[in-house]
């Protein structure tokens, strides 16, 4: 048991006796591993979002609780992630819940300091333990930094509960998302091959190669109608953060919606701009998209394309040909092209169903500050 536990808990660990390793003893009353970040230093992707993860229990007192201790005032949470990994481990008999695990999206504010000091706090009773300090670091490429950040543990809950049957997703890539593997069978559509797309991304091909999915449906959904994807044989539609991509998303519910047979669901996820590296971009206003729609636009224009690299921080050259090769890298690898937040999201959503009659309905949702910044919808057809 012992070697076990060494592979579990490779990092430090706290309790209220201010012990730096495991011990199992009776005057430890807090365990708690903050498994991610794993080192003091946070490098953050928009300067007002910091992600923790990890576990705490604590044997025979209450529920524990996660205090976050920074600059933006206490903010509190509750362990949400059954972790039976640690709870076999441990192995004390006052452990009879395994929810110890947590996922922490923190919301800091705007700052200016090199370094932005946050600490975890775990309660339990009149017990308390501390974490490190860990600092905030604002010297890396947001864009790096924040696109390939994974699925949260709430969004993964709300997939595995609510999808079953036959499933074709929308531009998985690397991060195809979690679904109950004894109720559902996957299948990808992509406008890239595994090839082709593992060499518009060389960042991918170097760390998540064998994570990308292989599509069986070559379909642009920026330029096809999906007239070409037999509805009738799925049973739940996934575009996990598809649609900010688009230059047409409202065509995209439509062509979606179309192919839905009744009761067949859409699993819609969609990043709020207050949780990424969209920040400091101006949200996207709804008539704006309606007249694109009316217009037909299917392909990114330079505008677009040059509102998102300044808007992320990135300089556009003056040079023309530099400036050309930039656009085109950029609108070729798939740019953020709309910017929504919690509240002009779900008006967007109710609008286009509502205009287009589309016969959605919502019957499960995750606001973004509940599932890692992303909003969450699982949409239904009557």
């Amino acid at each position: 048991m012992r070697a076990a536990r060494r592979r579990l808990l490779p990092r430090k660990v706290f309790s209220d006796k201010g012990a730096s390793r495991f011990r199992r003893r009776r005057s430890a009353r807090i365990w708690a591993v903050v498994e991610e970040p794993v080192t003091t230093t946070v490098r953050d992707h928009n300067g007002r979002v910091c992600r923790f993860s990890g576990w705490v229990a604590a044997p025979g007192e209450p529920d524990p609780v996660i205090r976050v201790l920074g600059p933006g005032g206490p903010q509190e949470f509750t362990p949400t992630i059954e972790r039976s990994d640690v709870i076999a481990s441990l192995a004390d008999p006052r452990l009879t819940d395994s929810t110890v695990g947590f996922e922490l999206y923190v919301r800091l504010p705007g700052f200016e300091a090199e370094r932005l000091p946050v600490a975890l706090e775990f309660a339990a009773g009149d017990a308390v333990a501390r974490s490190s300090t860990y600092r905030l670091v604002r010297d890396v490429d947001p864009l790096a930094a924040a696109t390939y950040f994974g699925n949260s543990a709430a969004k993964r809950r709300l997939a595995r509960a609510e999808l079953s049957g036959r499933g074709l997703e929308f531009g998985a890539l690397h991060l195809p998302l979690d679904v109950d593997p004894q109720r559902c069978e996957m299948h990808y559509a992509d406008r890239w091959t595994k090839p082709e797309a593992l060499e518009m991304f060389p960042e991918l091909r170097r760390s998540y190669a064998e994570r990308m999915v292989e599509p069986g449906v070559i379909v642009d959904v920026a330029l096809d109608d999906l007239t070409q994807i037999d509805g009738e044989r799925f049973d739940f539609f996934v575009a996990n953060d598809v649609i900010e991509h688009l230059p047409d998303p409202i065509g995209f519910l439509a062509n979606v919606a179309r192919q839905m047979k009744p009761g067949a669901r859409l699993f819609i996820s969609v990043p709020d701009r207050e949780f990424s590296f969209d920040v400091m971009r101006n949200l996207t206003p709804f008539e704006h998209l309606w007249s694109e729609h009316l217009d037909g636009v299917r392909e990114v224009t330079d505008e677009h394309v040059v509102e998102f690299l300044t808007g992320t921080g990135i300089d556009v050259p003056n040079d023309a040909d530099a400036r050309r090769t930039l656009i085109e890298m950029h609108r070729a690898r798939s740019i953020h092209v709309h910017v929504w937040d919690q509240e002009s999201f779900d008006a967007f959503l109710d609008e286009v169903i509502d205009r287009l009659e589309l016969g959605l309905r919502t019957v499960s949702r995750l606001r973004s500050g509940e599932a890692g910044g992303s909003m969450v919808y699982v949409l239904e057809k009557g």
